[in-house]
């Protein structure tokens, strides 16, 4: 491996702990940190992911970039149920893997993380977001 490569290698882990740790605390694009990080491991010769799947997940990023920028920044940038939100997703995206595609997999990820949402929202600490309602859908 030349130094280039090592050091893309690097640059890609690290974006893609940054856009992991984002999750958590939504004031970075997560998603964003996350597609440049698989871009800078492709760029390394590490792994070597099809033109397909970085076109689908850029198509992805760019929809989750759009949401947030279409959401009020107080729902945005709220921290509240993130792990009832990421232990949806991740119990989604395992159902929908089921499917063997890429396709079920979002599907089922999308869906664990609206479920995730709605059951956070129907504890008491999870009332006053009022998920869903218009104050989310303008």
């Amino acid at each position: 491996m030349s130094g280039i490569s090592i050091l893309l290698l690097i640059s890609g882990i690290a974006a893609l702990v940054a856009g992991f740790l984002a999750i958590m605390r939504p004031y970075l694009p997560g998603a964003a940190l996350a597609y440049a990080g698989l871009w800078l491991l492709k760029w390394s010769g590490v792994i070597h992911p099809s033109v397909s799947l970085l076109v689908s997940w850029g198509i992805i990023v760019a929809i989750v970039i759009v949401i947030d920028l279409l959401l009020p920044q107080g729902i945005v940038r709220a921290t509240n149920g993130m792990s009832y939100i990421g232990i949806g997703g991740l119990v989604g995206l395992f159902v929908g893997m089921t499917g063997f595609s890429l396709a079920w997999a979002v599907a089922g990820a999308a869906t664990g993380v609206v479920l995730g949402a709605i059951a956070y929202t129907r504890m008491p600490g999870g009332r006053e977001l009022g998920f869903p309602s218009s104050r989310f859908f303008p």
